[in-house]
């Protein structure tokens, strides 16, 4: 193009090639020596190895789990924060999330006949909102954050896509939730015979 005589097509060659010799030094020179001095973070580095520790050792969820599971797990879930005292869920709400509490105090309660009545307190490793997330039923409780804390949410079209990628993790995934609602199941069964 730089040879022709029409003056149009001799400019726009020029900057052509003026724009691919830029874009080579970017890509050869200055992107790498930009990413050797940046450190990229991600959440799982957020968690924290003493944390992924503990938490991995606590959670049914996770359990049977390797580590790199695990973090493919975390990185494709998101990340909340909530203060002291912010409500999370809200019984009657539709939802199709699920949380891991990664860290801090959450209250579980419900509203009966005007009075609240607290079901559970959660710490790292438990689960809720799990019912959401396999059915299309609505919130069955308030959560509120005791404390400070830290959230991994999981919705269904995270589930969806970590099955294409990893049907292993998935199907653990859902072994380990159906313990959690096997468990709950037995808890509520065993209440409810109790109060006969």
């Amino acid at each position: 193009m730089v040879f022709s005589k029409f003056v149009p097509i001799v400019q726009f060659g020029a900057l052509s090639a003026f724009v691919m010799v830029i874009a080579a030094v970017t890509e050869l020179f200055i992107t790498p020596m930009t990413l050797s001095s940046v450190r990229l973070i991600t959440l799982w580095d957020v968690i924290g190895l003493e944390l992924r520790d503990r938490l991995i050792k606590q959670s049914v969820l996770l359990e049977g789990l390797s580590k790199f599971q695990i973090r493919r797990l975390i990185l494709m879930s998101h990340m909340q924060d909530a203060k002291v005292g912010e409500q999370i869920i809200r019984e009657g709400d539709a939802g199709d999330k699920m949380y891991l509490v990664i860290d801090g105090e959450i209250s579980v309660s419900r509203a009966v006949n005007g009075e609240r009545k607290a079901i559970a307190v959660l710490e790292p490793g438990d689960v809720f909102g799990e019912i959401a997330l396999v059915s299309s039923q609505p919130r069955t409780a308030d959560v509120f954050a005791v404390t400070n804390a830290r959230l991994l949410s999981l919705d269904w079209k995270t589930l969806q896509g970590l099955r294409r990628l990893s049907p292993f993790i998935t199907s653990k995934l859902f072994l380990n939730l159906s313990k959690i609602l096997g468990n709950r199941l037995i808890e509520t069964t065993d209440k409810m015979v109790c109060r006969l």
